[in-house]
């Protein structure tokens, strides 16, 4: 229950800039109507804010509960479009990447700079997450960011700075499963171009 309180506290920041808005609107006589509206909203922008705290700080409990509450939103986006799973991969913690998974989190969201959760874990060298993303159905590969990159790419530039180990394990997994996308696009007739 702590953490859950620790969570609110550390995003009371983003209510103090609703109560402002909110003082006006009940000097205005309007309080009620858009009062409660506004309310509503600080608490969903809260609880949504602590999900993605949980989530970066690997307190799966904590996560657990605020999914079970009314208004959350398991793919809500921060002010740089980070999700959630986007911070479990980037952080590299399985457990609350598998939870996010099962409880269905968009593997395929991209934040502001367009990179996904994979891109993320790949860039981190986390082989763990970057196993249980490519395992999820629907999963798009082969997304780029606003820098042109995959996933890919993101493992390719990270392993060039280390030698041996999970990098290298990884790096093998993205390309071996980008092999067999492209074999079986071409069994299929599949081209890559949309049918107009």
């Amino acid at each position: 229950m702590g953490k859950i309180i620790s969570d609110y506290l550390k995003v009371i920041c983003l209510a103090s800039l609703f109560l402002g808005h909110f003082a006006r609107v009940a000097n205005s006589g309007e309080q009620t109507k858009v009062g409660s509206r506004t309310s509503r909203t600080v608490e969903r922008r809260v609880l949504n804010s602590s999900i993605r705290i949980s989530a970066r700080e690997d307190r799966l409990e904590a996560l657990k509960e605020h999914l079970k509450s009314d208004g959350a939103e398991i793919n809500s986006q921060s002010g740089d479009g980070t999700t959630a799973l986007m911070y479990a991969a980037r952080n590299c913690y399985p457990k609350v990447v598998r939870f996010l998974l099962e409880n269905g989190a968009n593997v395929n969201l991209q934040d502001k700079k367009g990179r996904t959760a994979l891109m993320h874990a790949a860039r981190a060298l986390c082989l763990p997450v970057v196993k249980s993303l490519l395992k999820i159905p629907g999963l798009e590969l082969e997304l780029v960011d606003h820098f042109n990159r995959t996933a890919l790419d993101y493992a390719r530039s990270a392993t060039s700075l280390e030698v041996g180990g999970s990098s290298i394990r990884m790096l093998n997994l993205l390309e071996n499963r980008k092999r067999t996308n492209h074999s079986r696009d071409a069994r299929s007739g599949y081209t890559g171009e949309e049918v107009k």
